[in-house]
């Protein structure tokens, strides 16, 4: 699918998320797109739900109240650049 084509939402509704660090996230309003190949998050839709996120030291945090429920490591075009020459 390129940046110019058009698609449907099928479908709008909760999805459960279980996170790295064993927490569950429900997304609301999630709209279902069969014809994308990746699965998007919007962080304005976990922002409306009282998380926030939080980007720096390399590494993203999803935080609700004082609970960090999901953690990730970020890893920037350089890190994938050095990866592919070793």
């Amino acid at each position: 699918m390129g940046n110019r084509d058009f698609t449907d939402i099928v479908g709008i509704g909760y999805v459960c998320v279980q996170t790295n660090v064993s927490c569950t996230v429900i997304v609301k309003y999630v709209q279902h797109v069969p014809d994308l190949q990746l699965s998007l998050t919007s962080t304005h839709a976990l922002d409306l739900d009282g998380y926030h996120n939080v980007f720096g030291g390399k590494e993203w945090k999803l935080i609700k109240g004082s609970i960090v429920v999901a953690k990730i490591e970020l890893h920037t075009l350089q890190d994938s650049i050095e990866d592919r020459q070793m």
